[in-house]
């Protein structure tokens, strides 16, 4: 499960949920289903894991993907942890 993890985090902005959304409240069925289905699955993974593995997701997610394009859509950071909300970092009008 980890290296499925993995490969998700290092080719994440490739992901048709992410390269093809155009607005951030892209309400698309495939964005839906993708948020339900993948991330919550991810998300349990990530809760299970210790902090080392996690530095090591959160590099290969920096180094590999386009941060940019991440956070302008469904599918980002601020959607994933809507409870820390100081994680905002993409965009200064949110």
């Amino acid at each position: 499960m980890l290296t499925m993890l993995t490969l998700l985090v290092a080719c994440f902005s490739q992901l048709d949920v992410v390269a093809d959304a155009t607005i951030i409240y892209d309400t698309s069925e495939s964005t839906d289903t993708f948020l339900v289905t993948v991330m919550q699955t991810m998300m349990l993974v990530v809760a299970k894991i210790t902090l080392t593995p996690i530095s090591g997701l959160l590099e290969l997610l920096i180094k590999h993907n386009d941060i940019m394009t991440i956070c302008h859509t469904r599918v980002s950071i601020p959607d994933l942890l809507p409870h820390a909300p100081l994680l905002t970092i993409c965009d200064g009008s949110r």
